[in-house]
């Protein structure tokens, strides 16, 4: 089985730790990234990211946020997760999620998972760009990872079916 995992930006060595290596896995990220991928012990893909590269440019960031709803916008993505099983993202209003599950929607990928930390709903809705993607994630993508009952309930505020929700904590179960 063939699995991506898309966190553009946010790749990092302590989230990668949580993968196990039983499949063929890659992960990608971008080329300026905000951390150290080095440690990484899978096989990394970086791509240009729009955000990235508009930080450079005054206002860039907020000309992207008003015109597109988020910075995540990663070149060469649906090239780089062609034929994959499944590809696993992070939050409902990240670009590269909607880039996935427009993926998906091709025909390029078979499933999208999406890992969910965010514990407010609705957050950003008030931008329309940023609704919008979060509205396409949510209808297309196969399973939501909650990672607190919080973020779950978050979710079917959004309007996800609870149906395609698994909590799953990360850390350590103290009790």
């Amino acid at each position: 089985m063939k699995i991506a995992i898309i966190r553009g930006p946010s790749l990092n060595k302590w989230e990668m730790q949580n993968f196990a290596i039983s499949h063929q896995l890659l992960a990608i990220g971008s080329r300026l990234g905000a951390y150290d991928t080095s440690e990484i012990k899978l096989p990394i893909k970086k791509l240009w990211c729009l955000g990235e590269l508009m930080s450079y440019v005054p206002g860039g960031i907020n000309f992207l946020y008003k015109n597109f709803g988020d910075t995540q916008y990663l070149f060469g993505l649906e090239q780089a997760m062609s034929g994959f099983d499944i590809v696993h993202t992070a939050e409902t209003g990240n670009f590269y999620s909607l880039q996935a599950v427009r993926a998906k929607v091709k025909g390029i990928v078979k499933k999208v998972i999406v890992t969910v930390w965010e514990t407010m709903p609705l957050l950003g809705d008030e931008n329309p760009k940023r609704k919008e993607i979060k509205r396409a994630v949510i209808k297309n993508t196969d399973l939501f990872l909650a990672v607190t009952n919080s973020a779950r309930e978050a979710l079917i505020k959004e309007g996800v079916d609870p149906r395609k929700i698994r909590v799953i904590p990360m850390g350590v179960d103290l009790e």
